[in-house]
């Protein structure tokens, strides 16, 4: 009867094993034919004593005692000793790092030029291949970036993208982290406008300007558009909807928002509309325009259903409204004294400044708000580059939606993500988890969200092994080799077999290292890139020199 004595996997090839028996026959080959090159090439150029007649007779010269080394071999020998030097320090550096690192070298890297010409938002630097490569998102790019809490997102990948950026930006989050990194020195690229109707970065400045979300509803579309910004904010991620009063809701507040732009009042009047459902003045304002009378007609009708009817319908969209009662918050959108500067969209596209707008989490947020000016913006900038001879932006506007699903739920995001591309739209859109993608998109959003995607970037702390399993398989496999001895009474029998694992396996992608992230590009193969936050980065420590940012003095 067989007995089975061993079995052991070792990667195909047995590439490192071979490889560390070459540098051992180097280490000691190379020192006495390296030291009689040394010799030859002194006796030649510096007329040194002869050299012997081989390395061999060298070496038992040295050993009787009876050579006469030359000084001048010294140098020559140092010459040719540093490539080797250089060959095994890279060696030893290379066996020694992350078994991540090791592993990213299985991946092919087909189609990564593209992504070394570009000349968006740096992505990272390759790992486990030879030679490196900086990858950068091309101006055509868009991208979705997936990593849990307090894995450097927003240091490696958010604030250097906007200090490398030279056109207009318009970033969101619920930080203050980006707007104390950027501030000074975007500075100088323009003017940073901060949209912070929540205190959440105090500068110990007064108000200096104000945005009316009003100001860009010029048609009934627009009304519905900035309606279904406002509902769709408004709403826990979880929360369940109402397939008649939740619509409804929408509906009443689009013919309200029309009202109130049709009339020039302010973003309080259509509270004060809703808490009156008897008032007629709204449905009066729509009646009177030649194009809008079936929208007053349907306001109408939303004051005449029966009392509860009404009451669910107006109670929707009062919810929705809620952020006007907080007069911090309504301070940003009315300008009641008259004398703040006014926010200009279209002049802003055209600018190198750049909007920084923050809010927190929840129903009484300023997400409403935040939302609904980013995608003002982002329209406004679509307009612009639909006018341009080649249907794009001349220089490429930046948008950096940190905590998208928080602060930025903008349910159109999906749709327009792969037509910003065509247009100099660049967007990157950071989330915490493939879940909560689900739950600010719905599961057909978060798909189209991610397919339209040109980069897809997953940078660990995320513990949902359906979405790892999903990065693993486009990493691919390899083919792992098994060898087993088995022994009977008569003869030991060696096989050898191929087995199918997984590049990056699940297990490896949920206790990713820090400061790495697996890439997924168009036309390329996936790869592992290594990140830098942005006070070690070469390029952008310049911009801080002379400025107060904490983070780069503490670095310092």
């Amino acid at each position: 009867m067989g007995e089975s004595i061993a079995m052991f996997s070792k990667p195909k090839g047995n590439r490192y094993e071979d490889e560390l028996a070459a540098i051992l026959a180097v280490i000691l080959i190379v020192p006495s034919v390296g030291a009689w090159a040394a010799w030859w090439l002194a006796e030649r150029f510096s007329e040194a004593s002869p050299v012997p007649d081989n390395p061999i007779t060298m070496g038992k010269l040295f050993i009787d005692g009876d050579s006469d080394w030359p000084p001048q071999a010294w140098f020559w020998l140092a010459v040719l000793a540093s490539p080797v030097l250089i060959v095994f320090f890279a060696f030893v550096w290379r066996v020694s790092g992350s078994r991540l690192d090791r592993l990213a070298s299985r991946l092919p890297t087909q189609g990564l030029r593209r992504y070394q010409k570009g000349k968006g938002p740096i992505i990272g630097r390759t790992v486990g291949v030879s030679p490196t490569r900086t990858l950068r998102m091309t101006t055509e790019d868009q991208s979705v970036i997936v990593a849990g809490p307090r894995t450097g997102k927003t240091t490696t990948q958010a604030i250097p993208a906007v200090l490398n950026h030279k056109g207009s930006i318009v970033v969101t989050s619920n930080k203050r982290d980006i707007y104390d990194a950027v501030v000074e020195p975007k500075s100088e690229d323009g003017r940073v406008w901060l949209f912070d109707p929540q205190n959440i970065a105090p500068t110990n400045q007064a108000q200096r300007w104000w945005w009316n979300p009003l100001s860009v509803v010029t048609d009934i579309s627009e009304a519905r558009a900035l309606a279904g910004i406002w509902s769709d904010s408004s709403k826990d991620l979880n929360a369940k909807t109402d397939s008649y009063f939740d619509p409804a809701s929408k509906e009443l507040l689009t013919g309200l928002i029309l009202a109130a732009s049709i009339e020039g009042v302010e973003v309080s009047k259509i509270y004060e509309w809703l808490i009156d459902p008897k008032n007629t003045e709204p449905a009066d304002i729509l009646n009177e325009t030649s194009e809008y009378g079936l929208a007053g007609r349907s306001v109408k009708e939303f004051q005449d259903l029966p009392d509860k009817q009404r009451s669910g319908v107006y109670g929707g969209a009062l919810k929705t409204m809620g952020w006007v009662t907080d007069p911090s918050i309504r301070q940003w959108c009315e300008n009641s004294s008259n004398d703040l500067t006014h926010f200009d969209i279209a002049e802003f596209v055209e600018s190198t400044d750049t909007l920084i707008s923050l809010s927190r989490e929840g129903e009484t947020s300023a997400t409403a708000l935040v939302t609904a000016l980013t995608a003002a913006v982002l329209t406004e900038a679509e307009t612009l580059a639909a006018h341009q001879s080649d249907g794009r932006l001349e220089v490429p506007l930046l948008g950096v939606l940190d905590e998208a699903a928080n602060v930025c739920r903008w349910q159109q995001l999906p749709d327009l993500y792969s037509h910003y591309g065509s247009r100099g739209i660049i967007l990157m859109s950071i989330f915490q988890s493939w879940a909560q993608i689900q739950s600010a998109y719905g599961n057909q959003g978060a798909e189209k969200l991610w397919s339209a995607a040109n980069v897809r970037v997953y940078g660990g702390g995320v513990s949902d092994t359906t979405f790892l399993k999903r990065i693993s398989e486009l990493c691919g496999d390899y083919d792992q080799r098994q060898d087993s001895v088995s022994s009977n009474h008569h003869a030991v029998t060696k096989s050898r077999s191929l087995k199918k694992q997984a590049t990056l396996d699940v297990s490896m992608l949920g206790a990713l290292p820090p400061k790495r992230a697996v890439v997924l590009l168009s036309a390329a193969t996936p790869t592992v890139v290594k990140l830098k936050p942005y006070w070690k980065q070469k390029t952008l420590m310049q911009r801080f020199k002379g400025f107060t940012n904490p983070q780069i003095q503490g670095a310092k």
